[in-house]
């Protein structure tokens, strides 16, 4: 019993390492390949298929060698070692065969041959069958070592399950948290192979330690009954479906959670090391003491039916656990220092969504191994044949439910259908029990038929609470009735799940907004501007005409639409996403103008590094427009190898256009990713679409300036109306937008490391920036343009003999007036040139006072003539109204607010004003009048505003909040809460409403 318990810790400390090492190999594998096979979810799915497939047939295969006269150590032992040295030569066998496969795979990717995906297949199969197929014998040789010592190790044989899934989980989190981004992709690798080489190195040197007989049979334990063939092959066939079903629910709550958490990769690291280390808890539970006694059959079909269950109950709350994570993350301080605590707590809080349903997952493989163990025939190739039947459910579970169940049943159909599996599966294994248990039998039906009907019953969630984004939020202190009203305010359009992404289209607050996993993409609203320029700029830069252009990410299709508007090009958009390509198809076509329509565009569902690999046609431009690179995987778009990529695509002089964006981004980031773009386009430029969105435009050759031919491809008709929508009317506008020059984006950038594919350093340290809310003003402090004169921006070389009057200068700042200090420095220019132009002063007025100058606003416009039209004296309203609340603060006397007052008397009087505006100038009446000390002719007249049902419940809770103010101050206190209260029914957020009612409630 010593040497068996001595050998089990053995065992059981070299499957934890190995464990750990073997997820290591799985996150590192899926990395190494995707440079090669892309991240579409073919190729992901055709890597898990060779991963899987692997172990199923070692799992099968070594189980029947272990049953032979062999020393099942010894065999261990070359199996780890194998392993260790196959993956520490890995990096290298890829590197040899990468050749051959590209030269067989191009031709077949250019002709849309259905045996591309085969030939992908085979050779993931030829790199990952080897190591897999021995990692998938390991299990059963060392489970059918130990069991070949004597009897009564049935339970130990449990818990090296359990140990090795706790060693994945220890895996998952060290090369999530800590490998990858310390040590890169080839020294992780040697890392874990030593930790397999070590093992079996040390089980090798051990095996003459036990004394093993090569021949020996596994001793019976006398207490407990042989099972029959037919119930193992049933419980066998259990565990196949529960694998499915259990793949297929990792897959769909990684999807829920992500929309809940936000898509990091530290977010799937810790999605991942949750489901495992449920797994694991639940194969350490059903190896104690306190079940080895239970019937086996039983523990089973009641451990499939926990699950089916325990999902069948939290199905009517999926809907509020982006709320969930959005309240508690509101709880920590973004800091530095409380980033780990917030990876705790992400870890925590998904720990208690899955603890339940996982721990029973995990009791299901033991026991089913336990039941084999306990039926006739060899013990090897029964244990062998359970694990293997289990890995190939896990594999049909990943490949289906990506491909087909999220696509063709939603997020919520296909949890419904996993409830379904289970109790299937608990059915399934319900029919080997023993006929003399009738009771317990009976009652895990019952629970099956209840799980299943509630399961069915469930509400249908909600997708503007699924996709509301929630883990973007900040500081918004709602409480859940709150925030469910304010997220049902917009209006679903489209809302489907794609293989990569949940993609919803929303209209509200004036815009259509896309969504993928509930982050926002791209937009009708502000937007349009980044993503119109983004194919305009490149292809009015261009140093010839461009005839081939290619854009990665079609987002809402507006780029892809603004290149096709150039004479004589054929732009090729690439989008992993097939839903985002129907949602830019039928929900943005008046957006992008039916780009992808166009006979000039072709659309092509694929990942960008495998286009841009195996294409072969050269390009004129490329535009890259990824989503946000904290997000997993989109750092993989910023890296030194997928700019060398673009590169290779590129003709001499074209153009590399990419976004990049300095919201949630710190300066070292920023630096790094403008860094690596000029590391490979030597001559980079950076332009500013919007306060927070860059383009960085590169080429291998200086970029130059042909006034004349820019001018002749501005005059074309849709370019130029598309421009003419943004307010550039001219080269002047459009060159104005250049941020920094060659020389100073070199500075910007910096000496320093590269984020490449090996150290992709920018996907491990975004997430933080994210967090924290970073905003990065490393560019924007070398803004160029306010020095106009030196020559260096393209703007100035253009000037250069075309000096600008005051009308253009107010044009400029117009088209810029989304950068509030450029803007405002030429509207300073403008008024300071004609000092009695109205136009000039009033331009600046509305400028400081959009940004909270109303005072000198104030003053700027007094100095100019008087203009009486409805636009102007209304802006003069809302400066007067400004003015006057900021008297007001300051304790100057009441009767400043009396040209408010007039103001809006002079507005009321003139005719032929929309009801719209009608009652916006008679809400500014009231509150003048409530500001100048006149609270029962302010109550009077918000009683006349309110008497307008036409109006919005916000417009409508704000005329109430002030009605509220105004009858307070009356001493009618009564009335007040009254209103205040059927305010904040209209809008919860009604902050002037909830001061007022603290107020009342004060003693």
């Amino acid at each position: 019993m010593i040497r068996t318990r001595s050998a089990a810790a053995i065992l059981a400390a070299a499957l934890f390492l190995t464990g750990a090492s073997g997820l290591v190999y799985q996150v590192l594998w899926s990395r190494y390949l995707g440079l090669l096979l892309g991240s579409s979810a073919i190729a992901i799915v055709v890597v898990l298929a060779a991963f899987m497939g692997g172990l199923a047939i070692g799992s099968w295969g070594f189980g029947r060698l272990a049953d032979r006269p062999i020393r099942r150590l010894t065999l261990y032992g070359w199996l780890e070692l194998s392993i260790g040295l196959y993956c520490g030569l890995y990096p290298h066998i890829q590197a040899a065969l990468s050749g051959p496969y590209l030269r067989l795979v191009s031709p077949l990717f250019l002709a849309h041959s259905a045996g591309f995906s085969a030939v992908r297949l085979l050779f993931a199969a030829l790199l990952l069958l080897p190591p897999t197929i021995l990692m998938g014998g390991t299990l059963p040789a060392a489970s059918r070592f130990l069991l070949g010592l004597e009897p009564g190790v049935r339970r130990a044989v449990g818990r090296l399950y359990w140990v090795n899934s706790a060693g994945a989980v220890f895996g998952t989190l060290l090369a999530g948290f800590w490998l990858i981004p310390w040590l890169g992709l080839d020294l992780s690798m040697t890392l874990a192979a030593a930790v397999n080489v070590a093992v079996g190195l040390a089980a090798l040197g051990l095996r003459n330690r036990f004394g093993e007989d090569a021949g020996a049979v596994p001793a019976s334990d006398p207490a407990e009954q042989p099972l029959s063939a037919g119930t193992a092959a049933l419980a066998t066939s259990a565990v196949a479906i529960s694998g499915f079903a259990a793949l297929a629910l990792e897959v769909a709550w990684t999807r829920l959670l992500a929309m809940s958490l936000g898509g990091s990769t530290y977010a799937f690291t810790i999605m991942l090391a949750t489901f495992i280390l449920g797994v694991a808890l639940g194969s350490r539970l059903i190896a104690s003491r306190r079940f080895s006694r239970h019937d086996p059959v039983l523990l089973l079909a009641g451990s499939l039916v926990v699950v089916a269950g325990t999902l069948a109950l939290w199905m009517p709350f999926g809907e509020k656990l982006p709320y969930a994570f959005m309240a508690v993350r509101e709880v920590i301080r973004a800091t530095p220092r409380a980033y780990p605590l917030y990876q705790i707590v992400s870890f925590l809080l998904c720990l208690a969504v899955m603890i339940v349903p996982t721990t029973a997952m995990g009791a299901t493989l033991p026991l089913a191994s336990r039941i084999a163990a306990r039926s006739t025939g060899a013990l090897g190739s029964r244990i062998g044949l359970t694990y293997a039947a289990n890995t190939l459910g896990t594999l049909l579970g990943a490949l289906l439910a990506g491909l087909v169940f999220l696509p063709r049943l939603g997020l919520q159909g296909t949890m419904r259908l996993i409830v379904v599996l289970y109790v299937a599966a608990g059915a399934v294994a319900l029919l080997g029990s023993d006929d003399r248990r009738r009771r317990p039998a009976t009652a895990i039906a019952a629970a099956a038929v209840v799980a299943a009907a509630w399961t069915l019953a469930a509400p249908t969630w909600r997708p503007q609470l699924v996709a509301s984004g929630a883990f973007r939020a900040r500081a918004m202190d709602l409480d859940y009735a709150d925030f469910e009203q304010h997220v049902m305010q917009t209006h679903v359009l489209f809302n489907s799940d794609g293989p990569h992404a949940t993609v919803t289209v929303v209209e509200g607050e004036g815009r259509r907004t896309l969504l993928l996993n509930g982050k926002p993409d791209a937009s009708t609203g502000v937007d349009m501007r980044t993503q119109v320029l983004a194919g305009h700029l490149p292809a009015l830069l261009s140093p010839t005409a461009a005839h081939r252009a290619l854009v990665v990410g079609v987002g809402s299709g507006t780029s892809v639409g603004a290149l096709a508007m150039h004479p004589g090009i054929v732009v090729d958009a690439v989008e992993i996403e097939p839903q985002v390509v129907r949602a830019a198809r039928h929900w943005f076509k008046e957006a992008n103008r039916g780009a992808l329509d166009r006979a000039n565009v072709r659309v092509h569902v694929e990942d960008a590094k495998t286009f841009l690999l195996l294409s072969t046609e050269p390009c004129d431009l490329i535009v890259s427009e990824p989503s946000n690179p904290w997000l997993a995987g989109i750092g993989g778009l910023f890296t030194e190898d997928y700019f060398e990529l673009a590169r290779a695509r590129l003709r001499p002089g074209g153009l590399m256009a990419q976004w990049f964006h300095t919201y949630e981004m710190s300066d070292d980031n920023a630096r790094l990713v403008l860094r690596t773009f000029r590391k490979v386009f030597p001559h980079t430029t950076v332009w500013q679409t919007l306060p927070d969105d860059l383009l960085f435009i590169g080429s291998d050759r200086p970029l130059r300036l042909d006034a004349v031919e820019m001018e002749r491809r501005m005059s074309v008709p849709e370019v130029r109306d598309s421009l003419g929508r943004l307010g550039i009317k001219d080269p002047v506008a459009l060159l104005a937008h250049q941020m920094l020059s060659e020389g100073t984006a070199a500075l910007g950038a910096g000496e320093g490391p590269l984020n490449t594919d090996q150290f992709p350093a920018l996907e491990f340290n975004a997430p933080l920036d994210f967090f924290l809310s970073s905003n990065s003003l490393l560019l924007g402090n070398l803004d160029e343009r306010r020095q106009l004169g030196d020559k260096k921006l393209l703007l100035s070389q253009y000037l250069a003999g075309r000096p600008l009057d005051s009308a253009r200068v107010l044009a400029l700042a117009e088209t810029l007036s989304w950068n509030q200090p450029l803007s405002e420095s030429l509207l300073r220019a403008a008024h300071a040139q004609e000092r009695g132009d109205s136009r000039a002063a009033l331009a600046l007025a509305r400028s400081l006072f959009l940004h909270r100058q109303p005072l000198e606003a104030r003053a700027i416009l007094a100095s100019a003539a008087d203009r009486t039209d409805e636009g102007a004296l209304r802006f003069r309203l809302e400066l007067e109204l400004a003015a006057c609340a900021a008297m007001k603060s300051a304790f100057v006397p009441r009767t400043e607010c009396d040209g408010a007052i007039s103001l809006a008397r002079r507005l009321l009087a003139l005719q032929g004003v929309s009801p719209g505006d009608r009652r916006g100038d008679l809400a500014n009446l009231a509150k003048a009048q409530l500001w100048a000390g006149r609270p029962a002719d302010a109550a009077a007249t918000f009683e006349k505003v309110l008497k307008d049902k036409d109006a919005g419940p916000k417009l409508r809770a704000g005329w109430l909040a002030g009605q509220a103010a105004a009858l307070m101050a009356t001493g009618d206190a009564q009335r007040a809460e009254s209103s205040a209260r059927e305010a904040l029914a209209l809008e919860p957020r009604q902050e002037a409403a909830r001061r007022l009612l603290a107020e009342l409630s004060d003693p």
